[in-house]
């Protein structure tokens, strides 16, 4: 009878060992190694369960440790798995933002093409159907009104190729030396011409130095921003326009008394399509592509872009375009 109770109760047997396992149910299930003695001289005294699969510690009949045996499980299909769903979910957003964007591009490009063509379609057809009736002045008007039209429209269809170049990395410039301060001059007039109720000037330190650029692109880079100064910025306000010669760099900044960007914003300025709220606009008109083609261009001749501006006080566009070799050691010349 006592045998009988032995083998019943293990825990009663000295020289017996008993491990707890743990397995998928709340019930832990109970391994009597006793009877493997002879061939076990290290029993498991002990095990745990790991990130990987189960350590079990090993020791000798003194109770010393001499071992740890772990089964791991391998997972690397599974983290390819996972790496797998969380790229496709990231190319899945990507794709519905590409779509959105497309749509708000296309419902843009369809209202802002839309005015010019209007204009043009309503004076061409006044000339047409009114000509014996019109006067010379107001036939010239007409003439007049669908010219500028014209011009808006190659504006805005020349914006969309040059931003679409840009992306697909096909655009090419035309670089030759260049007198920058002549070319600010020239577009700092054009400005004031577009606009007579704003006071633009010119600040230049000292007279700057021949670049090698693209003029006709830097020049379209100046009157963006000018346009822009004119969009958001009151009437009867002053827009200057400043040149510097730095080591590196030739220096270029467009300031004006608007009213400024807001700091939630001006990181966004830079995308495309994006656009300060209508109400900031005395123009509310545009694709919303003027400044990303000013930083697509001058990144394209090595420059840098960027915007300091507070809510209320008035903005500043800062860009640079980098010297010849030549004029770089020049100048470090001169500040030693």
């Amino acid at each position: 009878m006592a045998q009988k109770k032995d083998e019943a109760n293990p825990k009663t047997r000295p020289d017996s060992s008993v491990i707890e396992e743990p397995s998928t149910t709340d019930k832990p299930v109970r391994k009597d190694i006793t009877d493997q003695k002879e061939k076990n001289d290290f029993p498991i005294v002990g095990i745990g369960a790991s990130a990987g699969g189960l350590d079990a510690l090993l020791r000798d009949k003194s109770g010393n440790q001499v071992a740890v045996v772990s089964i791991t499980r391998e997972i690397t299909q599974r983290k390819l798995m996972e790496e797998e769903i969380l790229r496709k979910e990231v190319e899945m957003v990507a794709t519905r933002e590409a779509d959105r964007l497309k749509t708000q591009l296309l419902s843009t490009v369809s209202h802002e093409l839309r005015t010019p063509l209007a204009s043009i379609k309503g004076y061409a057809t006044m000339l047409r159907d009114f000509d014996k009736r019109l006067k010379l002045a107001q036939r010239r008007q007409c003439l007049e009104l669908i010219d500028q039209a014209t011009d808006r429209l190659m504006e805005l269809i020349g914006q969309l190729l040059d931003i679409s170049r840009l992306g697909a990395g096909l655009f090419r410039l035309s670089k030759a030396p260049t007198k920058i301060d002549e070319l600010i001059d020239r577009a700092v007039v054009e400005a004031q011409l577009r606009s007579p109720e704003h006071r633009f000037r010119t600040e230049l330190k000292e007279r700057l130095p021949k670049l090698s650029v693209d003029s006709k692109r830097i020049h379209q880079v100046l009157d963006n921003l000018l346009e822009n100064t004119i969009r958001y910025s009151e009437k009867g306000t002053e827009v200057i326009v400043r040149g510097e010669t730095k080591p590196d760099v030739v220096e270029i900044t467009v300031a004006d008394q608007g009213r400024g960007i807001p700091a939630s914003e001006i990181d966004k300025v830079f995308d495309r399509m994006y656009r300060l709220e209508q109400r900031l606009s005395q123009d509310p008109s545009g694709l919303g592509l003027g400044l990303p083609l000013c930083k697509g261009l001058v990144e394209a001749h090595n420059g840098r872009i960027w915007i300091d501006s507070r809510k209320g006080k008035g903005t500043t566009v800062h860009f640079t375009l980098p010297l010849a070799t030549k004029q770089k050691v020049a100048n470090v010349q001169k500040t030693q």
